[in-house]
């Protein structure tokens, strides 16, 4: 019997022949639970992407499902635990999408810094002479403090250190070994002292139960009223509505995210699109060309599971794995 390998997305060509050549690929119609639940009776393996659930539900009724892939860093949208339980790997491509998330973080930043929002509205406009209010700030020289030091933090540290010299800081629940410290330029400290010394907070933390709404009201007001807080991870690690009244308030200089509690945006999100203090992109931190073939090769661990050997970055480890 030939492998079944449900596609959640489209992925990139070469990650997509090694499927391929693993066995038979189904693109799902719908990737609601319902719909998928047909197609999860015949699966032995599943990639997804940002769209979709892998639920507890979807895994008990896939009898020979051995491995769940994630298309990128983030599991959440995978139900971890119960694939543990059931005997199902879950990998992932953990540094994968880190390059493109450095970069995205530093355009977000010094779109913020520059007001860049502004300015190009403004030329849109005709409105060349508010360009005298546009006065920015630079990135160069100011403090950095980094949410979360995994692959994605550590090579922000890195750009910020080297290209910005930038002081770096970063909390996070694990500390560093020193030799990577000193490589990124980056010094330890809590989350109270980032906050308070930091011009620009970046959230890089996985979403889970200790992190969702880890930043709220109390934590922006820890923050300098000239800072500016960006989100380069997932939506609810932020409280929108709190960065929301800090915004409208004027309590920290801007915000910017790539990410959102409801996606796509819902109303409070809405609303700070708004604000002439925030900027925002649609979740397209991951998606350059690079990185979605480099996400593409979360293939490679699918076939490795199908061909009964261990992956080489499983999230997770089945007491009994079924393969």
């Amino acid at each position: 019997m030939g492998n079944t390998i449900i596609l959640y997305e489209r992925i990139h060509e070469r990650g997509l022949s090694l499927l391929r050549a693993a066995g038979e690929v189904i693109a799902p119609e719908s990737l609601e639970e319902e719909a998928l639940l047909p197609l999860f009776a015949r699966a032995d393996a599943v990639v997804v992407r940002a769209m979709g659930q892998v639920s507890r539900r979807l895994m008990e009724s896939a009898p020979r499902l051995k491995v769940v892939g994630r298309h990128g860093a983030g599991v959440d949208n995978i139900d971890v635990a119960a694939a543990s339980e059931l005997g199902i790997w879950v990998v992932n491509t953990p540094a994968a999408p880190a390059e493109s998330l450095a970069e995205q973080f530093l355009l977000l930043a010094l779109a913020l810094c520059r007001h860049f929002r502004q300015a190009e509205r403004a030329l849109r406009r005709g409105e060349w002479n508010q360009r005298q209010h546009l006065v920015g700030k630079e990135l160069a020289g100011k403090t950095v403090g980094i949410i979360g030091f995994g692959n994605t933090g550590r090579l922000i540290a890195r750009k910020c250190h080297a290209a910005f010299d930038n002081r770096v800081l970063y909390s996070d629940p694990v500390r560093a070994p020193a030799e990577v410290e000193q490589a990124c330029g980056a010094e330890y400290v809590s989350l109270d002292q980032l906050l308070a010394e930091s011009d620009f907070v970046t959230l890089q933390v996985p979403l889970n139960r200790d992190t969702r709404h880890m930043i709220g009201a109390e934590e922006i007001a820890r923050m300098k009223p000239s800072a500016f807080l960006l989100n380069l991870c997932r939506g609810p690690v932020w409280d929108e509505g709190a960065v929301l009244r800090a915004l409208m308030e004027r309590r920290i200089a801007g915000a910017a995210t790539d990410v959102f509690e409801v996606e796509p945006p819902g109303r409070t999100a809405q609303m700070l699109l708004q604000l002439t203090n925030f900027t925002a992109s649609p979740h397209t931190g991951g998606l350059t060309a690079e990185a979605m073939e480099r996400m593409s090769l979360v293939a490679e661990d699918i076939v490795r599971v199908l061909e009964s050997q261990p992956p080489k970055w499983p999230v997770n480890q089945p007491a009994k794995p079924r393969c």
